[in-house]
């Protein structure tokens, strides 16, 4: 039979801008140069990189573009991933096209891109207009200050006060769509036309979280049963309520069943 018969996709997409890298062979001239090896000669580079040790990889790996990645799958146009994610998945006859796939979202998908103090406090109107300059000029090649004007119009909170804690959401909503919830609603919607295709969006925050605390990922204390033993790590070991253990035991028994049987 197939190895693969079913997937779940929480959050992530082939489809997003970094899932994929778009200069594997700068990024690791940069990695090369930054612990020493010759760039010369692919095979000496190659040998080379082999003998550093781990942390030294790892404390040198080049920083890509924001929005996307150094090191990740490669389209190499040849025998690994022959052609575009895109052109893959619309393929109506492929091992994923023919698999249950069952794909969801969280809110706050984007939190990641904002560091502590924008969590606690939010954003200045300068620092909202820079992260976002960034995103068009990284994401578009084209008509970027139409696009600039675009988003931001799209994007204001028309209906509520400005402060820095809603300028931090609204950008935080524009982030989320962009480099998680479309690219993967896009990969659902292909997926539907050949094959059982399931959608969830995660909304729920565990009470115990901090008050104002932005973060992804709110689905895994519960599909690894977190509440059931009061918090695992690397989740939150506050205790948790009656009724998220229930939540905990319903998206477990969902996932669990969606595996056994799509």
């Amino acid at each position: 039979g197939t190895l693969f018969q079913r997937a779940i996709l929480q959050s992530g997409s082939a489809l997003s801008s970094w899932s994929v890298a778009n200069d594997p062979i700068g990024c690791t001239h940069q990695l090369a140069l930054s612990v020493n090896c010759s760039i010369d000669d692919s095979q000496d580079l190659i040998k080379c990189l082999r003998n550093k040790t781990f942390s030294d990889l790892v404390k040198n790996a080049p920083k890509p573009p924001k929005y996307f990645s150094c090191f990740a799958p490669v389209i190499d146009g040849k025998n690994i991933i022959p052609k575009s994610v895109e052109e893959l998945i619309k393929k109506p006859v492929s091992m994923f096209s023919n698999a249950d796939l069952m794909f969801g979202i969280t809110k706050n998908e984007a939190y990641s891109y904002f560091d502590q103090e924008d969590v606690e406090n939010g954003i200045s109107e300068e620092k909202k207009e820079k992260m976002l300059r960034t995103y068009v000029h990284n994401r578009f090649q084209f008509h970027r200050q139409k696009v600039y004007e675009i988003l931001d119009h799209h994007y204001a909170e028309w209906s509520k006060k400005t402060t820095p804690k809603n300028r931090r959401d609204s950008l935080l909503e524009l982030l989320s769509d962009g480099q998680y919830i479309a690219p993967l609603l896009k990969v659902g919607q292909l997926h539907a036309k050949t094959g059982n295709t399931y959608f969830y969006y995660f909304t729920y925050t565990s009470q115990s979280e901090e008050k104002g605390k932005l973060s992804g990922g709110d689905e895994l204390p519960y599909i690894f049963g977190a509440p059931l033993v009061d918090g695992i790590q690397p989740f939150s070991t506050s205790s948790y309520s009656k009724s998220e253990r229930m939540l905990s035991e319903a998206v477990m028994r969902y996932w669990t069943n969606f595996a056994k049987s799509g």
